[in-house]
Parts: structure tokens; sequence; C-alpha cells
């Protein structure tokens, strides 16, 4: 007999169901030579400072840092009742081997660990990979199981990624609250993430919109722009420019070059978690942690692969799984049946995302045969994220699309003017994109035949006033970008030594770490944008270099990958941490901060009259006398506004308020009881959206089944 011990009930039900377990009790399923008993994730923690020692529970300075050999770990008195029922179970004569069904990562390797050693069993202990919870995938890994010992490097990780955030978390929260003189988390991931948000509010907030000016040429039927001789050259005043226009103006040159080259798109990679939560979140708007969500149900249902993976590629072996999901796709969709009704298997087989080399604990995410029987409704949350799953499936099996690039460059009075087009020649993987996302390809409007050598007339010049942009604050997909791809996407000065480390946190706490800044109230959102609040800012602003630093995390992060492939001492890793800690430390008590509450402009992060974010670029939307406008208008930035008098709601004969434009910001959309209809006259409720493109505001009318909730 054989005793699984499953993280969680929803785990330990699929694999109950899977090897035949039928007969349920409280907590586990028996039956056909196996017992499923489940933990509900970690029901033993790490205690805290004062049961160490009691005199921990004053924070003191002169404690810090607080450097034990060991951290103790406790049972949860809520889950004292599940673990006897497990022990129980484990001590029984007729269990000959236990199975570590942890979910399939470090993490779930350590909670089922210190279930084990709560329990001192000396049975013989394997380990259940699941990389999916479809039964023919759960009974394949039954057979396949190895020995748990095998996968020591892996908890080692684990270890001393719990312990590193213990010290670091425990140490320099207290440092930064008695000095603070008020309740500041710190986080060793979760620290460096606010920092980056911080300096983007700051470019946010301080930018200033600089003038530069275009200048367009056209004979009729084909429009240039002038652009210098080095081609990126911009003209700062409009005197200058309009001196060009008028030069050119009138006369005649030539065309100097017209070249058409044919180019493709790039190849995509199967879905990895972070990936995935990015284009749901700009597709459909789901914040992270949703997406999340979604795909733990549909793993938990049997559909999805493991939905917690940085990994975009897939074994060499899985192939012919491969080959299944797509036949099950074709026969499900009858669109995408007709799409791919010429491909065979044969002509992706040997696809570059089938690659060993490129994956480390989990493949990338795929359908599972539970796919094949399956009834969601696409319009679903659900539905909506397999949509991306099974596009993403789709595009790496079809060829990239090609398109024409038609470059145009031009000589007029010994200025230099050019343009650039393109055509489509080939849609390839976009056609997917049309069918199952709504994404049609963007068809340019082709430039008229040109050739070298023949003549450019500037009939018609114009001079036309551009201001740079603002930059906008974070959204929680570009945050996931950031973490996944931290060289890339840093502040100039951390790429160099970020460039060789694989980012901030794992696919398995991405979201968490977002998650803990708005717990923590170091964040706030507003619509799409994410912005730190005066508390995070003041964080940021006294908070020691190196736990704001995305390097000193980014290194650590590396070094934590090194321990899980066996290649550096756990030992020695945690010892050298202690010595940084004691420094940061020593560096933090000396230096000079003013307590939270003496601090008054971070408290005062957003002006008294401050109702949201502007849609357009980012900044403050303000209430003013007559209208609720962007701050953007006191140096012309941004036009933003709604005005108070607003003709769209005189006709529903219904006063805009402040409480609706704070919704409708916050939001997108407002319930608004007793409008009037301009042609029965009589009252009705309706959902008002607020829609800008740009230069004008609008609004419009939509009609729910029911009334929602407040």
């Amino acid at each position: 007999m054989k005793l699984i011990i499953s993280e969680k009930p929803s785990l330990a039900k699929a694999v109950a169901n899977a090897v035949g377990a039928k007969n349920k009790h409280k907590d586990y399923y028996e039956g056909n030579g196996f017992i499923v008993a489940h933990s509900v994730g970690h029901i033993y923690e790490m205690v805290k400072p004062d049961k160490i020692n009691p005199k921990y529970k004053k924070w003191s300075l002169d404690d810090l840092p607080i450097l034990p050999d060991t951290i103790p770990k406790q049972l949860k008195k809520e889950f004292i009742p599940l673990f006897k029922t497990i022990k129980s179970l484990a001590d029984r004569n007729d269990i000959t081997e236990i199975v570590n069904n942890g979910d399939s990562d470090a993490e779930g390797q350590l909670l089922l660990q210190e279930i084990l050693d709560g329990i001192k069993t000396k049975k013989p202990v394997k380990r259940l990979w699941n990389t999916s919870l479809a039964a023919p995938d759960i009974r394949k890994a039954v057979i396949s199981m190895k020995p748990n010992s095998q996968y020591e490097d892996l908890l080692k990780s684990a270890e001393a990624r719990s312990e590193l955030d213990w010290l670091y978390g425990m140490n320099m929260s207290r440092l930064m609250s008695i000095r603070g003189n008020a309740v500041l988390p710190v986080g060793r991931v979760q620290t460096p993430l606010l920092n980056f948000i911080c300096i983007r509010a700051n470019e946010v907030e301080h930018f200033v919109p600089v003038p530069y000016y275009i200048i367009t040429a056209s004979d009729g039927s084909l429009t240039l722009n002038w652009h210098g001789k080095d081609k990126n050259e911009r003209l700062k005043t409009r005197q200058e420019a309009d001196e060009i226009a008028n030069k050119l103006r009138g006369k005649t040159g030539k065309i100097l070059s017209a070249e058409k080259k044919e180019k493709h798109l790039g190849k995509f990679n199967i879905y990895d978690t972070n990936r995935l939560q990015i284009d749901a979140e700009r597709l459909f708007h789901f914040p992270a942690s949703k997406t999340a969500e979604i795909m733990e149900r549909l793993y938990n249902a049997g559909i999805l692969s493991y939905p917690r993976t940085d990994s975009s590629y897939l074994l060499e072996d899985m192939v012919v799984e491969f080959n299944e999901r797509i036949e099950d796709i074709k026969r499900k969709i009858p669109a995408v049946g007709q799409i791919m009704k010429n491909l065979k298997p044969s002509d992706y087989k040997n696809s570059y995302i089938f690659n060993d080399k490129k994956v480390d604990e989990h493949a990338g995410i795929i359908l599972t045969s539970g796919y094949s029987s399956a009834a969601i409704s696409p319009s679903s949350d659900e539905g909506k994220i397999l949509s991306l799953v099974i596009a993403r499936m789709l595009e790496v099996c079809l060829p990239t699309p090609t398109y024409y690039e038609v470059k145009v460059e031009a000589e007029v009075e010994g200025e230099h003017l050019g343009t650039t087009a393109a055509s489509i020649k080939d849609k390839g993987y976009l056609v997917i994109r049309e069918k199952l996302l709504g994404r049609a390809a963007k068809i340019p409007k082709p430039l008229p035949s040109v050739k070298a050598g023949q003549p450019f007339t500037a009939r018609k010049t114009e001079t036309v006033e551009k201001l740079t942009k603002s930059p906008h604050y974070y959204t929680e997909a570009e945050l996931l970008n950031l973490m996944k791809n931290v060289a890339r996407e840093a502040p100039e000065k951390y790429r160099k030594i970020l460039k060789e480390t694989d980012g901030l946190g794992t696919a398995a706490t991405r979201t968490q770490i977002i998650q803990s800044l708005y717990d923590k109230g170091y964040t706030v959102k507003q619509g799409r944008n994410i912005i730190p609040t005066g508390k995070g800012k003041y964080l940021i602003a006294n908070v020691t270099e190196e736990m704001k630093s995305p390097v000193f995390t980014a290194v650590m992060e590396d070094d934590l990958a090194e321990i899980r492939k066996g290649k550096l001492d756990k030992t020695n890793f945690m010892a050298k941490t202690r010595l940084k800690l004691t420094d940061i430390i020593a560096s933090g008590k000396k230096a000079s901060i003013v307590p939270l509450s003496r601090t008054p402009k971070y408290y005062r992060s957003k002006p008294k009259n401050f109702v949201g974010i502007c849609p357009r670029c980012g900044k403050d939307v303000i209430e003013c006398k007559n209208s609720w406008s962007c701050v953007g208008f006191k140096d012309k930035s941004c036009s933003f506004g709604i005005w108070k008098d607003n003709a769209f709601f005189k006709t529903q004969k219904k006063k805009l308020t402040t409480t609706m434009v704070k919704k409708l910001l916050q939001k997108g959309s407002v319930y608004v009881s007793g409008l009037v209809s301009r042609r029965t006259h009589k009252k009705y409720d309706a959902i008002i959206s607020l829609k800008d493109n740009g230069q004008k505001t609008s609004f419009a009318i939509s009609f729910p089944k029911r009334r929602p909730k407040k």
C-alpha cells in the first residue's frame, strides 16, 4: 500500500481519481492499493524572532541583526488535526511506501518535506512529479516515480530562499520600522520592484514636454518627411522648420532610392507563465493574480499543463503529445481545422520549440489530454485564457508572416526626405490571431509606385508642431516583463551587471510580489496604472541602497539557481548572506532618516482635488472649477478633460458628479440610475462607459442584465 501526500485537496482528488482510490474519507481517499491524503499548502511556518529569544518581542536597534544558526519551524495550530491524520496514515503497518506529491517546483518540494520531517518516517519515500492533472498523465507519472532523495538540491534551494526571505525580511523590516516610526515591511524582491515603480513615477510626475517640429512635403500622391542627413535629426524651433519648408515648397528634386525588401516577423515560443499573464493583461485587462487563478483552475481540471514555469520550450519527447493536442484543437474548432488542413504532424515535428536544453524544471504551457472532452465557453474567463494558449500552440506550427518593406529616399534643394511603408505578402500565423483572438492584422496604405531617379516636386509643404511624449506609469504586464527580463527593461545604470542574471523572483512568485505591494500600502492601482503611495516613496527614499538594488537580489536569484543545480553549497551561501546582512544593518543604523510622521510631503503625494489617472498620459486628473482635467493642461502636454456642464449627460437629464468621474477613470464605466430617454422621456438605468481616442472624449451606453453590485 502506498501513501501519497498531495500538496492540496484539488491535487489529491485528481490523483485519487487517476489511481483508482475511490473510497473517500475525511482528508484522504483509499482504494486500489493507494491512500491519497492532502495537505493545504504550508502547514508549517518559520517562527517569529521572539520564539527564538523572548527579548526580541520588543523591537530594538540594539538587537539587530537577528541571525540564528537555524530558524525553527512550528506546526500551525489550525492544522494540528490534519497533521495527526497524515501521521497516523503514515504509521499504518500496511503502508510500505510514502510519496511526496507536492507541486512540481521547489516550493512544493519544501512544504511536503516539512511534513515528512514532522512524521519522522523511516519508510522509503518517492517523488510524484505532476506536469499535468489529466488522469492518463498522472498514471504515467506514478509509474515513473523517482526516489525523493534525487530532489535534494531542489529542496536546498527552496530552503535557502525561505531562510533568505526570513533573515532579510525580519531584520530590514524592523530596522526601517524603528527608524521610520511606522510599520514599513521590507522584502528582498518586493523592495527593488517598488524602486522601479518609484523611478518611473518620478519620471512621469516631473516630465516636461519639449516641442519639436516635423516637415512634410507632398507631390500630390507621395508624401515624404524631412529627416536631415543623419535621418534622426529633430528641429527644435518653428523658425528653423518654416525656413526649410519654404525652401522646399515648389522645388523639384529627385528620388535617390526606392528599395523593396521582403522581411519576416519574428517567431513565437510556447507560453511561459509570465508571458501568458502579460498577454492576458494587455488583451483582456486581467490582473496577473486573476490569470494565475484561472490557470490554476484549468490545471486542476486536467485541461492545462503545469501553470508555473519560466520555460517557453517543450521537451523533445513531447512531440507526440503536442501533435495529439493539435489534432484535438482541429477537431473542436472547425475554423482552425480549415486553416491547418494542409499541415501534418511531420511538418512541425522538428520545430525549434522542442529543445531539452531550454527546459529547466517544467516545459512551457500547453493543453493536456483533458482538453478533448472539456466544455468551456470561449467567452468565459477560462475560455479567454485557453484561446491564448491554443493560439500560441498553433502559431508555432504555422509559417512566420512575410511582408514587403519599402523605403523611399529623396533630395530636394540639398535637403533629405524619406518615408517607409510596408505591405503584407503572407499572413502566416496572423490568420490564427484573426480567427481566435479577433486581432486582425492592420493593412497599411501602400505607397505609389516610384523609381530611383524620377523627379519629385514638393508642391505642398507643411510644418507640424509635436511634443515629446511623457513616459507612463507601469502596468502589471510591464512589471511582469520587467521582473523576467530585468537586464533589458531596467534603468540604464543597472543593465550591464544584470545582463547574465535570471531576473527578479520566479514564475511562481512574481504575481504574489506585485500583490504584496498593494497589500502593504506601497502601491495603488488606478485603471491599469500602478502608482506608488506616499508610504512607498518614503521607503525607497530611506532604505539602504542594497535593499532597493535589483542587482543585489538578482545575483542572489542566480545563486539560488546554482544551488538548485548542485553547483553551489547552501551552507557557504548562507554564511556569506549573514555577513552581508550584518554590513547592511550597520549601514542602516548610521543613516540619517526622518520619521515618516514628519514628512508630510510624502503623505500628500496626491492633491486634495485628485480624482484619478489620465487615460491619455497617466498623469493626475484633478477637479477644477468647470471641469475634471489632466494636470497636463498647465504645460499644454495633455488636453484630456471632462466638462462639468457635460452635453451628453445634459441630454440624459443627469448631473455628472465627482464620484461618477472617479469610477469612470478607475474602472472605465459607471452604473447610472435615473437617466431620461430623449425619445420616450421615461427614466432608465444603464452603464455609461468612457471612451477616449487620444484627442476626443465620448461616452457609450450599454444595458446590464441585472444591476451590478456596489
